[in-house]
């Protein structure tokens, strides 16, 4: 059975190898190590990306707030945790998961917003596309009912829940066991799943403790990633360059405006999937020449027997020629080159917008995998460096480039 999921396990960026695990649905597997020059052949196994960050930069906390409206919610957050926070409220991210939508209980796990974003930039570096980024104590195994506490000598990982955990130093190991005897009771004793290498721990009625092999911390459940996938961290990242861009198709002026409409028709054309019913193609024609009417009112009458691409290119060639004297930077030579770079690209053009001599491109795709190819077909065609800024919208992602017009003559 092929692998589906590939997590990977890194303690800071650039590091100079990896630990990795390659799971099988409902299944486990060994950790492993490997220098990143194996990188692509794991990737080629994969369908889904989870990379495990060191826990110590996420915090994971609870929160009630009385709302379901998802915006209300993500503006409220800051003001509701920053007495949690070292920091800015306003420089963290937070992703949320809703524990009890009755009660308005949610799980949030914040990071700094530079820090996430230093993250995405090295993996996008290095051409892995993550599904979903957890903190590595979502390694470790998860047990209803059951804490589970791994000590190390670089520090202590708990697990508490399927979505919260944390991290400490080793060196405070005494007082987790001592806040675990306090927080525990007869009744209601605390239950610990433990390495068997962990100090002596006092057998009391406030703890009920079951012992792991360390030959257990080798291996990795699926079902335990799993579980975890809720508190992506992820979820509702904006990158720094991303903006609110203005309402589609808004009205362009002169000469610009023409030729992006006219290259979103071009991209249309070349984008259909040409194989459908032959009734389904002559109710497309239709509506072409409709578009083409009203974009072209001074254009002759046309055939629906021509090549509709040899029309329109005849009449961006008549707003050239009336506008050679205009030595401003045009839009034109980016949208020729656009349209046919992007109908090859498995991505939904959402707007085209031309301001001050830059042309904003939005579209969005299924997945954030067509980014990295995207990135190079563009810099390749256009013979420069294009950056794509991203992020996920629900289950789609959204991406924008812009690029900056040369003048004319």
């Amino acid at each position: 059975m092929s692998k589906i999921m590939l997590v990977l396990r890194l303690t800071a960026p650039e590091p100079l190898e990896l630990d990795y695990a390659l799971l099988n649905k409902e299944e486990n597997a060994s950790w492993q190590s490997a220098p990143w020059e194996h990188v692509p052949a794991l990737l080629k196994q994969s369908r889904q990306i989870v990379v495990l960050i060191p826990s110590r930069e996420v915090l994971i906390t609870t929160v009630t707030l009385k709302t379901r409206n998802q915006r209300q919610l993500a503006q409220a957050l800051p003001f509701a945790l920053e007495e949690q926070l070292m920091s800015d409220p306003e420089e963290q991210h937070y992703a949320h998961y809703s524990l009890n939508s009755e009660e308005g209980l949610y799980q949030v796990a914040i990071i700094e917003h530079a820090r996430l974003q230093l993250w995405l930039d090295f993996l996008h570096h290095n051409g892995i596309v993550p599904t979903a980024i957890l903190p590595d104590f979502m390694a470790l195994p998860v047990t209803d009912g059951y804490q589970t506490a791994w000590l190390g000598k670089q520090g202590l990982w708990v697990r508490q829940t399927a979505t919260a955990g944390y991290y400490t130093s080793a060196s405070t190991w005494p007082l987790q066991l001592n806040q675990w005897l306090t927080q525990g009771t007869e009744e209601q004793p605390i239950h610990l799943r433990v390495l068997e290498h962990t100090p002596p721990i006092p057998d009391t009625p406030q703890l009920v403790l079951a012992y792991d092999a360390i030959a257990q911390t080798q291996l990795l459940q699926a079902t335990d990633i799993q579980s975890a996938l809720p508190l992506n961290v992820m979820k509702g990242f904006k990158t720094q360059a991303h903006s609110q861009l203005a309402n589609i198709w808004q009205k362009w002026q002169g000469v610009a405006w023409v030729g992006a409409v006219t290259a979103m028709i071009a991209l249309t054309l070349q984008g259909l999937e040409i194989r459908n019913l032959q009734s389904e193609t002559d109710a497309l024609q239709v509506q072409n020449i409709a578009q083409f009417k009203t974009l072209f009112p001074q254009a002759r009458e046309i055939d629906p027997d021509l090549n509709f691409g040899s029309l329109i290119n005849a009449e961006v060639k008549k707003l050239q020629l009336n506008n050679t004297a205009n030595s401003s930077p045009s839009a034109l030579p980016l949208l020729k080159i656009l349209a046919q770079v992007l109908p090859q690209q498995p991505i939904t053009l959402q707007s085209i917008n031309w301001n001050q001599n830059k042309l904003t491109i939005r579209f969005t795709s299924e997945s954030t995998a067509v980014i990295p190819e995207l990135e190079k077909v563009l810099s390749l065609a256009l013979k420069r460096e294009v950056n794509i800024n991203y992020q996920r919208d629900a289950n789609k992602v959204v991406g924008e480039f812009n690029l900056i017009a040369e003048p004319v003559g």
